[in-house]
């Protein structure tokens, strides 16, 4: 989502990662699509990834650039190459801040083609800073096209209002959406339907501790039924932002969402959970609830080298009562590549 994209001003600067990673995990397709014939099955699988991020701060614009390369064997399906160029400029007049963003995210998976997508996303917001209250509204738009598998395509659109209220230590973020969203249906045509949101986001830190809590409720209805066959997940486990897009015939959806970190001696740990409970269209081929779980240990090696362990775990279950798990982990190695106050 744009929402995680770093906003910076002033000075120029740069900064970015690159990451080495080697792990497995036990069910390496759930990163692609669910089994039509749904029997889940323990497939243990080896893999390896360079993972990179750069951007690029100029006074009120930025520009950055992701990438990602992930192989498994010994089946290889879940082979993946991506990229993703992103921008966004920024203005301040008086307490009021506003910002345009754009990116483009490209997946190519080259074994099995079916996943391969492009994904266009664009966002125009503002903000007024009123010292402890912050209002806001913004306008984002999201278009994701499946270039084998067409029938996951679709396109979405959504307004966002809130205040976010922050103290010494501590905010509490309450946000309203509405969302209107277009799938194919079993024909290929697209469909409509709508949503409605309300979201509360807490969140409190200290010098080397940070936890953050959050809850969503989601009312949506008409659109198309959504293909269980499409993940719900991302290809490093994390749940989708894109997983809640498609209003799926219609349902009632509660998520909550816990995590906390902490620093001590050189070293991070971080973790988090999911939880979402979906009261579904019973007639249609979309997920009901959905569990992840990620426990992160960073220790750092020098001055621009960090070890990684990463364990965590993904579940899923489409309205049948069908369901899978997959178990992943890695370790690896990630390297600083930025610099900053690089300007003359």
């Amino acid at each position: 989502m744009i929402a995680a994209w770093v906003w910076s001003s002033g000075a120029t600067a740069a900064e970015g990662h690159l990451d080495v990673l080697a792990g497995g995990r036990t069910a390496p397709d759930a990163a692609l699509e669910q089994p039509s014939e749904w029997e889940p099955t323990i497939e243990p699988s080896v893999l390896a990834a360079v993972v990179g991020s750069v951007q690029s701060f100029h006074g009120e614009a930025w520009w950055g650039l992701d990438g990602q390369a992930w192989g498994v064997a010994p089946e290889a399906d879940g082979t993946l190459l991506g990229l993703g160029p992103r921008a966004g400029v920024g203005a301040q007049a008086g307490k009021a801040r506003f910002e345009v963003a754009g990116r483009y995210d490209a997946e190519l998976y080259p074994v099995i083609m079916d996943p391969t997508n492009g994904r266009a996303e664009a966002l125009a917001s503002g903000a007024v800073d009123l010292g402890v209250a912050r209002p806001f509204l913004s306008a984002e738009g999201i278009a994701r096209t499946y270039f084998v598998e067409t029938d996951w395509s679709f396109h979405a659109a959504q307004v966002d209002g809130g205040v976010e209220l922050a103290g010494t230590g501590g905010r509490v973020v309450f946000t309203g959406t509405w969302q209107i969203n277009e799938g194919r249906d079993a024909s290929g045509e697209f469909v409509p339907g709508q949503q409605v949101r309300g979201s509360l986001d807490l969140g409190i830190s200290a010098r080397k501790l940070e936890a953050f809590a959050k809850y969503e409720l989601i009312y949506a209805w008409n659109g198309a039924a959504d293909e269980a066959a499409r993940s719900q997940f991302t290809p490093i486990g994390s749940y989708s932002s894109d997983a809640d897009a498609l209003s799926a015939g219609g349902f009632l959806q509660h998520l909550g969402e816990i995590g906390c970190s902490a620093e001590t001696g050189g070293w991070t740990f971080r973790g988090s959970a999911l939880a979402r409970l979906r009261d579904a269209d019973p007639a249609a081929a979309s997920y009901e609830n959905t569990l992840h779980g990620q426990v992160d240990v960073h220790r750092d090696l020098s001055e621009r080298m960090i070890g990684i362990f990463t364990l965590g775990a993904s579940a899923a279950e489409v309205v049948s009562g069908q369901s899978f798990v997959d178990v992943y982990g890695w370790v690896g190695v990630s390297f600083d590549l930025g610099s900053k106050d690089v300007t003359p």
